[in-house]
């Protein structure tokens, strides 16, 4: 597998570096908006994806993260702070 693993949770090791320069947001902190925490869950509106979005706190800041489902574990694509249009 091309990732680490935290559980259930995979990732891209090279993806969740790049967003964790982007972004500010590490893969293994935005774990915790999926671990059955408050939060708000919904299919992402992106076309020809199937993928899920949650939205929830994180250290002080509202934080979205993309996930998909691939082989029984949850796929985390990116996670970043919401934008202010998303509040």
């Amino acid at each position: 597998m091309n990732g680490a693993a935290a559980n259930q949770f995979e990732w891209d090791e090279n993806r969740r570096t790049s967003s964790r320069v982007k972004h500010g947001i590490g893969f293994r902190d935005a774990t915790r908006i999926l671990d059955g925490r408050p939060a708000l869950h919904a299919p992402s509106d992106r076309p020809g994806k199937e993928r899920r979005v949650a939205t929830g706190r994180l250290s002080g800041h509202m934080v979205t993260v993309a996930t998909a489902c691939r082989n029984g574990a949850v796929r985390i694509i990116t996670a970043r702070r919401v934008k202010k249009n998303e509040q």
